[in-house]
């Protein structure tokens, strides 16, 4: 009788989310952290591609693809979560994730815990705080008006519930809904939980008063902790905050660190031990080390890992595209082949079978890799043979059809290339460089021209298009959103002073890797550029400092590295949140006449962009 009321429960947890789909349990007899098999119902009318997969988030994250199996008119899918998990959230997709069901872009939820009033209420707190999982990995649309509404909900039917930790998560929202509202509720919230002193409490309170922009507070709150709890979580989150900051850190450092963490913290453990010997992996992988990339890839006894980081190396010193010229070219062939053949015996491992996805985009990801450094390396089949592979198994993005072109014309003949390309352009897809691939292909085959522009043009237009409509989507209009802030000298910078310029707004911050791997080509462009009719802004935002602090921290950076950039302040983030910025760096490109160009300009096309706009 017991196992029946919590597949009742189960079901009614889902059904307050669901539209015409279904997502449930197969069996009331739930393995807790074991496998369990569900039955997805299809909306009526709904027909499903033979790839279709269940897209699946849990907190603490992880993100499943899990394949669907078809079973008389539904559909079922095996998983195993934690036993600690509260709830699933999940989407059918194809395995390139196209969405095909997402229940109205509210995902379908279930309550993995719930056996009683409490365990469910536990759960639904669990999933409306994090719901913003669900929207950026599985593409939901869940409002946080709707979201306040759910916490209401639960409120009103046990008020004893504000006491839980996701109290926060609450004021949260209701603050971004109304800040003058809600802050002394914040407030009062924040210093209720110092008062409690616990460190947990006061580490809800120091991130309180960080999205307040309150650091005073913060420093105040993490010196009470830090006297308190002298070997606790805000010591080890101010260790590696100071040893993240540092501008450099060779081999020695790297040891010498860790070796003062492992004194101070008294844990030799190896998961204490990890970060450091990932960064020391990092760092022979830079200089080369076989022997010791070898010794510390042993150590870190995760081989998805350690393929992960060979890719990542390897796809740096290819190039990264058909024109950049590769560096150490035999090396990297050596790391990306070995990124293979790790990936290679994971699909082949029957205790994976449920990661065969997962895996097998991996493949293809490394794979594109490697067919680049073949080319690089001039065997031109080879690398023909590896991309004709991988595009067969999936629609490859549109950078890998450059690649598939380009190997295609040395490997297989102008006609054929010309074939393909002309092929994709026709089916939209955006791409400058087959566009002038194209061009060059037609004048070898003495092909005429104008034929070529038609083509062009129609290929540009899409393009032109498709941006825009991109833009209107997220936005609005195409109208850059005007904002005056401070540069790095104190002068005020209104953006709308600069119409008649092509202006670029590059959002970054000084913590932010791959934005500081960008600066060195981004500093080449500025030079490019200089007294001509563009203007460069480089938006610093998201720094964790009061905003001194951070101005100091910012003007020290572009020294060191001798920057000539017009850094702005955003120091409250809003105008990061007004252009809707969800990672960085985010480079935007605003046309002469104060309209917005692109909202996602890769790097490598950013010249191109400015001249064409010039």
């Amino acid at each position: 009788m017991k196992k029946s009321i919590v597949f009742i429960f189960l079901f009614i947890s889902f059904f307050s989310f669901s539209q015409n789909g279904k997502i449930y349990p197969k069996s009331a007899d739930i393995i807790s952290g074991g496998l369990n098999t569900y039955v997805y119902e299809p909306p009526t009318g709904l027909t499903l591609p033979e790839n279709a997969v269940i897209n699946l988030v849990y907190m603490p994250f992880d993100n499943q693809i899990i394949p669907l199996i078809k079973k008389d008119v539904n559909y079922e899918f095996t998983v195993a979560v934690p036993d600690s998990i509260k709830f699933l959230d999940m989407t059918v997709t194809d395995q390139t994730m196209k969405i095909i069901d997402s229940n109205s872009d509210k995902g379908y939820i279930i309550y993995l815990k719930n056996k009683t009033k409490e365990e469910l209420e536990k759960a639904k707190l669990s999933y409306i705080s994090n719901f913003g999982l669900g929207n950026y990995i599985l593409k939901l649309n869940v409002t946080t008006e709707e979201i306040i509404s759910r916490f209401d909900e639960l409120y009103t039917q046990n008020p004893a519930l504000k006491e839980d930790e996701s109290y926060s998560y609450y004021l949260y929202f209701q603050y971004q809904k109304d800040n003058a509202k809600f802050k002394p509720a914040v407030i009062e919230y924040a210093e209720k939980l110092i008062v409690n002193g616990d460190e947990k409490s006061l580490s809800k309170a120091s991130d309180i008063y960080q999205w307040l922009k309150r650091y005073d507070k913060f420093i105040e709150i993490e010196g009470i902790a830090l006297k308190k709890y002298p070997k606790g979580q805000f010591a080890k989150n101010k260790f590696f905050r100071e040893y993240f900051n540092a501008q450099s850190r060779p081999e020695k450092f790297i040891t010498d660190e860790m070796n003062r963490y492992c004194t101070e913290f008294n844990d030799t453990s190896s998961n204490a031990k990890r970060p450091f010997q990932v960064e020391l992996l990092r760092t022979y992988l830079k200089n080369e080390d076989t022997l010791n990339i070898k010794r510390y890839a042993s150590l870190i006894h995760n081989d998805l890992f350690i393929a992960k980081l060979y890719n990542n190396t390897a796809w740096e010193l290819s190039g990264q595209d058909l024109i950049t010229l590769g560096k150490d070219l035999s090396f990297a062939e050596s790391l990306s082949k070995q990124s293979i053949e790790i990936i290679k015996k994971a699909m082949n491992d029957s205790t994976k079978k449920n990661e065969i996805i997962r895996l097998k985009d991996l493949y293809i990801t490394y794979t594109d890799t490697y067919a680049l450094i073949l080319y690089k390396l001039q065997k031109y089949d080879l690398a023909f043979q590896y991309q004709d592979e991988i595009s067969k198994m999936v629609d490859i993005d549109s950078g890998g059809k450059e690649r598939y072109a380009g190997y295609a014309e040395k490997a297989k003949g102008l006609e054929f290339a010309k074939t393909y390309i002309e092929k994709q352009l026709k089916a939209g897809v955006d791409s400058k460089i087959m566009i002038n691939q194209l061009q060059e292909i037609y004048k070898k085959l003495n092909l005429p021209l104008a034929d070529f522009e038609k083509i062009k043009e129609n290929a540009l237009n899409s393009r032109s298009q498709k941006t825009k409509d991109q833009i209107i989507k997220k936005y609005g209009s195409l109208g850059a959103i005007d904002f005056t802030l401070t540069n790095l000298k104190g002068k005020k910078v209104k953006l709308s002073d600069y119409k008649g310029k092509v202006v670029i707004l590059d959002f970054w911050a000084t913590w932010c890797g791959p934005c500081r791997a960008s600066f060195p080509k981004m500093q080449e462009l500025v030079e490019k550029y200089k007294n001509r009719n563009v203007e460069f802004f480089f938006i610093n935002v998201w720094e964790k400092m009061k905003p001194a602090d951070i101005k100091t921290n910012v003007a020290k950076f572009i020294k060191e590295n001798n920057y000539s950039f017009n850094v702005l302040f955003d120091f409250t983030d809003e105008i990061a949140a007004k252009y809707k910025v969800e990672a960085i760096p985010t480079k935007i490109v605003i046309d002469k006449n104060g309209n917005m160009l692109t909202i996602e300009c890769p790097l490598e096309d950013l010249s191109t962009l400015i001249d064409q706009n010039l």
